[in-house]
């Protein structure tokens, strides 16, 4: 089943068990056991914009009451909460709440890094940091890469959360939490998965459909893993359950790292581009958080960062098959002096692409460029 047609089911469904054919609903009734956390959240923003907009009881400041008394405000916060709770809310507009909801939270699951980044920063916009981490739970309290990303954010040094930075943590948080090395992470998030499609009987019958699993591996950065799950569909499997996941890590993704150092030796050879050495690499530690410290030219070439198997999975998977693309695009960058501009030169070239920012090559190609700029020389070609 697509995702959409998921989302529409799943949304039917939660909007039947809550309406019961109801024309009106009171907040309070939406808040109940059975409806779900991150809807529950929709519902109490929906029900505060009544508040403010009807202003149901307004207070006389000028009063000679001392309205700073513990008592006061005691009186005052159950009365708001009361009132809020007993807002009556319309069909329509519950409707559209739901749907929205299921929405944003089906993305999030399979897609986070893209879901929270169209939420944010549709429009380019910059956050208080502090805004912005109070923000994120509201969306995905339970969710660990969002734990991981609240705890980055509180962290930081960025006094702003913008479009670019926030990738950088993205990025920090995927291979943190993400790793071919450990389960821990992705069964936590399935079952998290498996539990928003048993909202919906014919979704939820303890396994997901091979459709979402591919994507949702795919969107982490493990794409052994999403070839694997690929190659079971074709050979007839259609859904997956906890143990299927388990068995991804053994069979799949147990020798990535092994199987990446075999076939680097094997491009010992080529002369397809040069190949990187390490002088130091003790001391190429970069804190991407200081990027405005920027170390003074000359800088080195791009094409010294760049080895043939990276050359080959560049050209394949972003540059659509071009080398001269490719090349062209390498060109631009060794001609602008900034990492912020060749940073934006890479952003464009995926948007225009349409690719995906936080895939592996994609990530990896933002890593050879920063490198570029903050190496201080510790690479050299050979």
């Amino acid at each position: 089943m697509g995702f959409e047609e998921g989302k529409k089911r799943l949304a039917a469904a939660i909007i039947e068990r809550s309406l019961n054919g109801k024309e009106f609903l009171t907040c309070r009734h939406l808040l109940n056991d059975s409806t779900p956390d991150f809807i529950k959240e929709s519902i109490v923003v929906l029900a505060k914009k009544h508040l403010k907009a009807e202003r149901p009881v307004s207070w006389n400041f000028h009063a000679s009451i001392d309205f700073d008394n513990e008592d006061v405000k005691t009186a005052s916060d159950k009365l708001m909460l009361a009132l809020l709770k007993s807002v009556r809310l319309e069909r329509k507009e519950i409707e559209k709440c739901i749907i929205l909801s299921v929405t944003t939270h089906f993305d999030l699951l399979i897609h986070p890094f893209q879901t929270l980044e169209r939420v944010y920063f549709k429009n380019g916009e910059a956050y208080d940091r502090n805004s912005f981490e109070k923000s994120l739970p509201k969306l995905g309290q339970n969710v660990p890469f969002v734990i991981k990303l609240v705890s980055e954010v509180r962290n930081s040094d960025y006094p702003q959360i913008n479009l670019s930075n926030f990738r950088i943590i993205c990025n920090r948080i995927r291979q943190n939490i993400y790793s071919p090395a450990t389960d821990k992470y992705i069964l936590e998030e399935f079952e998290l998965l498996r539990s928003f499609l048993a909202l919906d009987d014919t979704l939820g019958n303890g396994h997901v459909d091979a459709v979402y699993i591919e994507e949702f591996f795919k969107s982490r950065g493990l794409a052994e893993a999403a070839e694997y799950i690929q190659k079971k569909k074709t050979n007839g499997k259609t859904s997956w359950d906890r143990e299927d996941i388990k068995d991804i890590y053994t069979f799949a993704l147990n020798n990535v790292d092994r199987c990446h150092i075999v076939s680097e030796i094997d491009l010992n050879n080529e002369t397809t581009a040069p190949k990187i050495v390490f002088k130091d690499e003790s001391g190429f530690v970069v804190k991407r958080h200081k990027i405005e410290h920027q170390p003074p030219g000359p800088y080195p070439s791009i094409y010294d960062y760049i080895d043939g198997k990276d050359w080959k999975n560049f050209v394949r998977k972003i540059f659509q098959r071009k080398e001269s693309d490719f090349k062209g695009f390498l060109n631009k960058v060794d001609k602008v002096h900034k990492w912020r501009d060749a940073k934006q030169m890479i952003d464009w070239e995926l948007e225009r692409r349409h690719l995906d920012p936080y895939s592996k090559e994609a990530v990896r190609l933002g890593d050879l460029v920063f490198a570029k700029f903050f190496s201080n020389g510790r690479y050299y070609s050979m």
